[in-house]
């Protein structure tokens, strides 16, 4: 597992750095996380058959709302790359608003899910899933945050 978060790690540094360079590089470098993050989820979760089969359905459309959020996130971040030079108060106001938003949001969902997961696994499994899922969440976002320079 250690590996897979340091090759995740790396396509993050990759992306965060990206970020102000070609989307279709941005993209690229995104369906890679999706597709380790997939394989943390597979090699940690250890699935029987029969759980395999509920719960790939549902992290499939998890997935798909996350990625929404992801997509809003990259557009703040696009912002404040453009502004970065030259943050007014209103802007610093607007994009602190908009990523508390995106905060809240991705709690909500989160918690809507939980409830979709533990419908189909047992408490234990759907909690290890959110466990899991937040650390990998965690060491992105740091590493993203790592990249982005302070409001001067």
């Amino acid at each position: 597992m250690k590996k897979a978060i340091l090759i995740a790690v790396a396509a993050v540094l990759a992306w965060s750095t990206a970020v102000y360079s070609q989307d279709r590089v941005i993209e690229m470098l995104r369906a890679d996380l999706r597709a380790e993050r997939t394989a943390m989820v597979e090699e940690e979760m250890q699935f029987t058959p029969q759980e395999a089969a509920v719960f790939w359905p549902v992290y499939q459309k998890y997935e798909n709302e996350i990625r929404k959020l992801n997509d809003q996130r990259i557009e703040l971040i696009h912002t404040y790359a453009d502004n970065y030079t030259n943050i007014t108060d209103d802007i610093a106001e607007q994009l602190a608003k908009k990523s508390l938003e995106l905060d809240i949001k991705e709690a909500y969902l989160r918690k809507q899910y939980f409830r979709e997961f533990n419908h189909v696994l047992p408490a234990t499994r759907a909690a290890k899933f959110f466990q899991l899922d937040n650390f990998i969440n965690l060491v992105v976002k740091t590493q993203i945050a790592e990249e982005l320079p302070f409001i001067e």
